[in-house]
């Protein structure tokens, strides 16, 4: 009795052990990919701030670096806004010369390869929309992923915490098929814990 005792008060330790040390993992590759994305976001958003009131006069530039939604929707202003195949793209003369001059601070050493003209300006502006969309989108999915991964191997740890006074209460075939179903939960939440990790690997800042 006391082997048997041994054996279930490790195995129902080893699971909430094992299950946290593989949650912290997880948890500290996402935060270090979540700060990419962020450092990522927030230089979109510099640059939106740059270029967007000299499309439209009326933008805010005071816009808080967290509200990301709001600069979005700006891009997506600016965008309907201007035409590439218009002359400066239908914006005023002073307004797209001051647009250009932004869009050159932005790019900086890249220019030679980038020639700044209407059409290069339109391509540059939907690109930094499409950055800063993609990464919100992405950094949206990675949290969601944490919440999931989170609850995933939060049930097995509070399970197996739960069951380990009972020991000497159920008996042994009850006490296997507890620990199976443990066991198993743990490989499912294992199993989609790497799959998380994998596709977040994949996803782009």
């Amino acid at each position: 009795m006391d082997i048997e005792f041994t054996f279930w008060f490790y195995a129902l330790s080893a699971i909430p052990q094992t299950l946290a040390a593989i949650i912290t993992l997880t948890a500290t590759f996402i935060v270090f990919k979540l700060n990419a994305i962020d450092s990522n976001i927030n230089t979109d958003i510099y640059h939106a701030k740059i270029f967007l009131p000299s499309i439209d006069n009326d933008f805010n530039p005071y816009i808080r670096k967290n509200n990301v939604k709001e600069v979005i929707v700006s891009l997506e202003e600016a965008i309907a806004k201007i035409d590439p195949g218009k002359p400066f793209l239908g914006l005023h003369p002073t307004n797209f010369s001051h647009l250009a001059e932004d869009c050159k601070d932005i790019i900086g050493h890249g220019l030679k390869a980038f020639p700044l003209n209407a059409v290069n300006i339109y391509k540059f502006i939907n690109y930094k929309y499409d950055s800063l969309v993609g990464s919100n989108d992405s950094k949206i999915r990675i949290i969601r992923y944490l919440k999931d991964c989170l609850i995933l191997t939060a049930v097995p740890i509070v399970f197996s915490l739960l069951f380990l006074p009972l020991q000497t209460s159920l008996n042994e075939l009850s006490f296997s098929l507890v620990i199976s179903i443990l066991v198993g939960f743990s490989g499912a939440s294992t199993m989609y814990i790497s799959y998380v990790i994998y596709t977040i690997s994949k996803l782009k800042n």
